[in-house]
Parts: C-alpha cells; structure tokens; sequence
C-alpha cells in the first residue's frame, strides 16, 4: 500500500500518453504544434528526481534527452538520427560557453556566489541575522524578522533559502511555529524579492536572456533596460511579498496551513508526526 499512489500515477499517466497518442490527428502539422514525445523530457527530470534525490542529475538528464529530441528528424526510431542529434547536443556547450555575453553572464553568477561565500565566512551575515534574531519575541515578531531577513538575503534565493530557513529554525521552533509556516515564508520571499532585485544571480541570468530577445527582435535595447521594463509586470514577487506580509500581520491562516499552526500551538508538534525534517550539514 505505500507505493499506491505512485502506482496509480503511473497507470493514469501511461493511459493519458496512449491515448493521446492513439487520438492525434491523421493530418496535423508537427512542427507548429510539436511531437507527442515532446512531453518526455519533462518526465525524465521528475522520475530521475525521486530516483537520485539530485536535482542536478534530474535536470541534466532532461535537458540532453530534450536537446537530442530537438534535432532528431521525423524518423526517432533510427539509430543513425539519434546518434547524429547526440553529437549536436554535446557541441551544443562550446558555443554557447564560447560566446562572449554568456561568458560574462556565467562569470557575474561565479562572482556574486562568491561574493556571498566571503560575507558568509566573515560572519557579516550571521551577525545580521543573530541581530535580528534578537528582536523575536514571539510568534508574530519571529514570522515578521524572518520576513525581513528574507528581503535582505537577496542576492541569491537558494543562498536566502539555506540561510534565513536554518538560522530561524531553532527561534519558531520555540515560539511554536510550525515547519510549514516557516517553509512558507521563507520560499515565498526567497525567490520573489530575487526576481525584483536588481542585482542577483537570477537577474543575471535573466539580463542574458533579454539581450538575446532583444537582438532577435532588434529592438535597440540592452538586456537591463528590458528588465527594468518588465519588474511593474511580476505581479507574482509583487502580490506574493505583500500577501505574506499581511498574512503575518494579521494571523490568518486557512486550509492546511491552519491545521498546521493549530498543531504546532496546540500539541507543540512544529512537525506533522510521523515526518521527518532533514537537518543542515
């Protein structure tokens, strides 16, 4: 019975695929509307996930299954066009890498990680964070520091994540907060204030991908003028940060959400029973 739902999923996802595939139309155009087999890719990331445990190895695995699918021809059941589409696929790398824009992209991402690495050992952020720490008092002002840690980490979402999540861990754990609540916050200002930041790994990445547009389409413009453009537009960072500063503000909570919080006060459970939390190295 613990693999059920898997099964199940499993079952319902094979059916889906045949009959999709059984129901396409004799006459479509594949090119503007793309090969039934377009959806393995991202199949193969979500199984690799729970096989491996490693996101990394996932997303590989799915971009070169993704890269090779691109260039096969309209025949993928000959070997010759797979190991031709292969080939493609690994020299895909060196021209990209050797082209000038994203070199520098890459290298602005290694130096703002790094740049990160330095105020970690220094302990500049951890005295910002014990600083802060120290003004959480209860629930309500523990969930408002984490908030505000979360605004100031925001250099990178994944760095805001693994620093602001253990280091205000122990603090809502002893006010009773639950581990989701405390997820919640966290995520839902890591990757948002990221995306709005003007200097970040995400926005990085993200100036290279406007430049890219903008020359496709010659539009005269440089990739961080688009991007200044575009930030009235991210209606997600925008409504999602001020969602969750009312939220704590006003402690409402509702749904599965509620039932975690009323848990936490209630039974001082701050974990569902029967779950376990993965504790940073």
């Amino acid at each position: 019975m613990k693999y059920i739902n898997w099964i199940i999923g499993g079952v319902v996802v094979l059916i889906l695929g045949y009959v999709a595939f059984r129901l396409q139309p004799t006459e479509f155009d594949p090119e503007a509307i793309g090969y039934w087999y377009s959806v393995l890719p991202p199949v193969v990331a979500v199984v690799l996930a729970f096989i491996t445990h490693n996101v990394f190895i996932s997303l590989f695995g799915a971009i070169v299954l993704g890269g090779i699918l691109e260039f096969i021809p309209k025949d993928p059941g000959s070997l010759s066009n797979w190991g031709d589409a292969a080939f493609t696929v690994l020299r895909i790398p060196y021209g990209e890498l050797t082209d000038s824009w994203n070199f520098q992209t890459l290298a602005f991402v290694v130096l703002v990680l790094s740049l990160i690495s330095v105020v970690i050992t220094a302990g500049g952020l951890k005295a910002l964070i014990l600083w802060l720490s120290g003004l959480a008092k209860d629930k309500k002002s523990t969930s408002l520091v984490t908030y505000v840690l979360g605004l100031l980490v925001f250099i990178d979402d994944y760095a805001n994540t693994m620093l602001v999540g253990s280091s205000m861990r122990s603090l809502s754990d002893h006010h009773k907060m639950s581990r989701e609540k405390l997820a919640f916050i966290v995520d839902a200002t890591s990757a948002p204030v990221a995306g709005l930041a003007f200097v970040s790994t995400w926005v990085g990445y993200e100036v290279g991908l406007f430049k890219t547009v903008s020359t496709e389409l010659n539009l005269g413009v440089d990739g961080y003028s688009m991007f200044f453009d575009a930030l009235g537009f991210r209606f997600y960072c925008i409504l999602m940060l001020i969602f969750v500063l009312i939220n704590i503000l006003m402690r409402r909570d509702f749904g599965p959400m509620a039932a975690a919080e009323h848990r936490a006060e209630t039974m001082g459970q701050v974990i569902k029973p029967g779950k376990t939390a993965n504790k940073s190295k």
